[in-house]
């Protein structure tokens, strides 16, 4: 999701380079993850072909959590769904959903008690976050986000990877999710 685009068109008088050296093009278009170029090629009856590049420069969302997500509302909600899939897992707060492709900790006066893995059932002590209360939420860094529970237990979610999405928040009534 992009937040707060400006479009910039810087336009070359040639499409050589783009023509003879597409994969580096691109390989840098996809290796981008602080802004995204896009390359077009564009043609019209005066000019056979201009080589022109897209440039979104945005508020980053995407890879960290941004500094912009607001989840001071997921207070006084409480777990109504825990989903599990083979390479995720999901927790629903009211209306703020999160889907986890990361290790999950849960922790229990500063002791894990639970870690949940891509590719396996999560440990029984992952039961014990249904129906309760979430009492306070931080995001002590842009990796990190920590859900503290009325039993006394910390959900961990973190954002351990840098080339791949590892979570996604949903929250209803906005348009897109974060992806991080």
């Amino acid at each position: 999701m992009i937040r707060n685009a400006r479009l910039y068109w810087p336009c070359s008088p040639s499409a050589t380079a783009f023509f003879r050296y597409p994969l580096q093009c691109f390989r840098h278009f996809f290796d981008t993850a602080a802004r995204h170029v896009l390359p077009l090629c564009l043609a019209s009856e005066h000019q056979p072909v201009v080589f022109a590049t897209a440039i979104f420069q945005a508020q980053a969302v995407m890879y960290r959590i941004p500094q912009d997500l607001d989840l001071s509302g997921i207070i006084g909600e409480f777990t109504t769904q825990v989903l599990v899939g083979q390479f995720d897992i999901q927790f629903r707060f009211g209306k703020y959903h999160f889907a986890i492709q990361s290790d999950i900790h849960l922790i229990r006066h500063g002791e894990v008690i639970g870690v949940w893995q891509s590719g396996a059932w999560p440990p029984q002590q992952f039961f014990e976050v249904m129906n309760v209360n979430v009492v306070a939420c931080q995001m002590p860094d842009e990796r990190k986000v920590v859900i503290h529970l009325e039993n006394g237990m910390e959900i961990h979610l973190r954002d351990d990877s840098n080339k791949f999405e590892c979570m996604q928040i949903y929250v209803d009534g906005e348009q897109s999710p974060y992806i991080i």
